[in-house]
């Protein structure tokens, strides 16, 4: 990253502890949820699909967590471990990222482990879910 992008980056409004941006209205639900049982006041819930995310983060300071659905538009060629990459460009490397999909494939897991994801869980999830990831 160049000197630049670090200035442009550092010069953002403080971050959010926890960001989630969500594709459907249930998994929305679940992460409000979630934020209240943590008592975490510092939560942001947003409409968003992957290749939304980067761009949102291109304009923000970067979350502690992001919590980001990997269903919907994730990048140009759809594939979403390349919406991934896309999104690590647009945030700071020690963000945990929490992924949420329909996908349910061990080799999706690891490929997604290998990608520097924490965690991934299938939906639908639960606030438990969150809570635990």
């Amino acid at each position: 990253m160049t000197a630049l992008a670090l200035r442009d980056r550092s010069d953002r409004a403080v971050a959010t502890k926890v960001l989630a941006l969500v594709t459907d209205a249930a998994t929305e639900t679940v992460a409000r949820l979630a934020a209240a049982e943590l008592a975490l006041g510092d939560i942001a819930v947003e409409g968003a699909d992957l290749a939304a995310a980067a761009e949102r983060l291109r304009q923000r300071a970067s979350p502690s967590v992001l919590i980001v659905d990997l269903d919907g538009r994730t990048h140009s060629d759809g594939d979403p471990l390349a919406g991934l990459n896309h999104l690590a460009e647009a945030c700071d490397p020690d963000v945990k990222v929490v992924a949420i999909g329909t996908r349910n494939d061990v080799g999706f897991y690891r490929a997604l482990l290998q990608a520097g994801v924490a965690e991934y869980l299938v939906k639908p999830v639960t606030a438990a879910d969150l809570v635990r990831a």
